[in-house]
């Protein structure tokens, strides 16, 4: 009978979940479920706090 072995998986590291969650919410802002429209300008720059956060995430998961 062959034996299984199972890779057990870590929890999330906090710092990235909280990232997670961020985007998710920043998301909404760029949705159609939005309330206000950004200007290009805000658009522009939602953007890029986004992509800040994604590097940020990318990081944290290579180090662990």
């Amino acid at each position: 009978m062959p034996i299984i072995k199972f890779k057990l998986q870590k929890p999330m590291n906090s710092e990235l979940l909280e990232n997670l969650n961020k985007l998710k919410k920043m998301l909404v802002l760029l949705s159609e479920e939005r309330k206000v429209v950004m200007s290009h300008h805000k658009t522009f720059e939602h953007v890029e706090k986004m992509r800040n956060i994604v590097n940020e995430s990318i990081e944290i998961a290579e180090n662990e």
